[in-house]
């Protein structure tokens, strides 16, 4: 048997328990984007005015809504540091490099079918592209990680401020009729779920870059920091 000591050695536990919780929270809020047209066409939910709906929703947004998928990348941030750091023990440094961008390579194509085929508003693209960003400053010091995603966070709260204010002085126009035409598309054949993701695919891609490509580059950055200084442990 592996003794504890190696185990904790390999693997940090805190780390595993982290990530289930932000997948259990990133699953809480997108469970409520399928169930909904109207969440796609990016208008706010009609139907959880009253009862256990509202609750559960306000609950969903309280708790989970744009702070699950932070804590994911802070995650793959310090994912990317305890790979480097196995690598260097193994004595494989000089292959981390070109591994990794075997990987980041091979998200990014799962990201790009995982959006055409399922679901728009994949993440796996956009954490394969901002991967290369780590790897230019995996040499760069915890601190200067840190102060790289405070102000990336600040630049982010000023952009997001303004899309906020953009969408409450013009509010998207969707009617009923858009949202069935989307839960038919979506509820429809193979062919007709493709044509709708297609036609989505533009803009969800737009809005996965501009909404979280600057916080999660912050998370990852504080992520690397964390892991490289042993915070963790």
């Amino acid at each position: 048997m592996t003794s504890p000591q190696v185990v904790s050695e390999q693997r940090l536990l805190l780390v595993d328990l982290l990530r289930g919780a932000a997948l259990l929270g990133i699953l809480a809020v997108n469970c409520w984007f399928f169930a909904s047209s109207w969440l796609r066409l990016g208008a706010p939910e009609p139907d959880v005015s009253s009862g256990a709906d509202a609750v559960a929703y306000g609950l969903a947004v309280l708790l989970f809504a744009t702070k699950s998928y932070l804590l994911f990348a802070f995650l793959f941030g310090v994912g990317f540091v305890l790979q480097e750091q196995a690598a260097q023990r193994a004595g494989a440094d000089a292959d981390f490099t070109a591994r990794m961008r075997r990987r980041l390579l091979g998200l990014m194509v799962l990201g790009l079918l995982h959006g055409l085929l399922l679901y728009p508003g994949d993440i796996l693209l956009l954490y394969g592209l901002l991967g290369f960003f780590l790897l230019a400053m995996r040499r760069t010091a915890p601190a200067t990680l840190v102060r790289r995603g405070i102000a990336l966070t600040a630049t982010a709260a000023v952009l997001l401020g303004f899309l906020g204010l953009l969408s409450w002085t013009a509010p998207a126009d969707v009617t009923a009729q858009d949202a069935a035409a989307i839960a038919d598309q979506v509820r429809g054949s193979p062919s007709d779920v493709l044509a709708a993701n297609l036609a989505d695919y533009g803009s969800a891609l737009a809005s996965v870059l501009f909404v979280q490509a600057l916080p999660a580059l912050a998370a990852m950055l504080v992520g690397m920091a964390a892991a490289r200084s042993g915070y963790l442990r």
